[in-house]
């Protein structure tokens, strides 16, 4: 793809994702959400160990957009762990990456009802004998699509706050983009996570807080970025 691309232009249409045989959606705030409500070591706040139902999980999640996951999780009792592990091990079953183990569903089917990390570990010890299967490679790819699809643009800070607000920071962009842009609580949910951060920045610099890069700030930083690596 051209270097040559806007990043707005590039936050707004992210380049497609694929895991494990998985299309993605572009990752959202809304995936961001559920990510953190169910505690997923991809999201967390302090450096935690990953783990291969993490990875699992997440791309159940981000292979939908934040509405259909809700509509589907609203057809599982999902308090019932044993309800709710078994139309997820049933989804995964169905993965193509998965089609090339058939005696593995049943094991795996089992393992989800009763208690989702217990199996993690024999998953990890049979891909890790599978031919060019690399469980951190896999991570890394979806730790990736996280990274990616969550930044922010450069800028300067014209107008500090008077006091910082003790609500997180996806209440205050959701809240931003519904009440000050315009967007529907839908739109705002489900639209790229960069696009939404690349718009509230935009709104913060009308207000006169900040200051976006120019084209000639973010060429002198990806000079100083390279100077630094080779020095």
């Amino acid at each position: 793809m051209s270097n040559n691309v806007p990043a707005y232009t590039l936050a707004s249409v992210p380049d497609p994702v694929t895991v494990l045989g998985i299309r993605l959606q572009p990752f959202s705030l809304g995936h961001y959400l559920l990510l953190k409500r169910f505690g997923s070591c991809f999201v967390a706040s302090e450096q935690v160990e990953l783990s291969i139902s993490d990875l699992l999980f997440g791309i159940m999640i981000c292979s939908m957009t934040y509405n259909q996951f809700n509509e589907w999780m609203s057809e599982q009792n999902w308090f019932d762990e044993n309800r709710f592990f078994k139309p997820i091990a049933r989804r995964i079953r169905k993965m193509p990456f998965f089609v090339r183990f058939p005696w593995f569903h049943r094991f795996m089917l089992n393992k989800w009802e009763n208690d989702m990390r217990s199996w993690s570990n024999e998953i990890v010890k049979y891909l890790n004998k599978t031919e060019n299967f690399n469980v951190m490679e896999k991570m890394g790819m979806f730790m990736a699509y996280i990274k990616t699809g969550s930044e922010t643009p450069h800028y300067y800070i014209e107008k500090e706050g008077e006091s910082d607000s003790g609500g997180h920071w996806s209440h205050t962009v959701l809240t931003t983009l519904t009440g000050k842009l315009g967007y529907t609580h839908a739109e705002a949910i489900n639209m790229p996570l960069s696009k939404a951060l690349y718009d509230f920045y935009k709104y913060l610099e009308n207000e006169g807080c900040i200051k976006l890069f120019t084209e000639e700030d973010e060429e002198s930083l990806a000079l100083n970025t390279k100077e630094l690596a080779n020095a």
